[in-house]
């Protein structure tokens, strides 16, 4: 049964990424352009600013709750399919967050910021 609720949610959480729609968005685009260790200081630049509302900062504290959890969709000793789970969980949520929940004026601060140290 904890499977299936499992199953459940991250079906769930890739419906309403998918149904939100705005993929071709500007910011979607430079996001999925960065580096993936881009993405983590964007995501903690985002989870330290103050002006991005707690809830939405709340959110990216679920994929650390089910990193944390000893019970995964797919099991972890399972080579390369063990993590996709993980990382499928924490990009579903970073992508809410980052669509719903961030300031457009926020986001766009941060992505220059990130882009510019990506550059250097």
């Amino acid at each position: 049964m904890p499977w299936l609720i499992r199953i459940g949610a991250l079906i769930g959480l890739w419906a309403a990424a998918r149904l939100a729609g705005g993929g071709d968005s500007p910011h979607a685009q430079r996001i999925s352009s960065l580096s993936w260790t881009a993405k983590a200081r964007l995501t903690w630049n985002l989870l330290n600013d103050e002006r991005v509302p707690v809830l939405s900062r709340g959110l990216m504290l679920l994929p650390a709750l089910y990193l944390a959890s000893p019970i995964d969709i797919l099991p972890d000793f399972i080579p390369l399919l063990g993590r996709l789970d993980d990382g499928m969980v924490f990009g579903l949520v970073n992508n809410l967050m980052v669509r719903f929940g961030v300031p457009n004026s926020v986001l766009e601060d941060h992505l220059n910021r990130v882009e510019g140290i990506s550059r250097v």
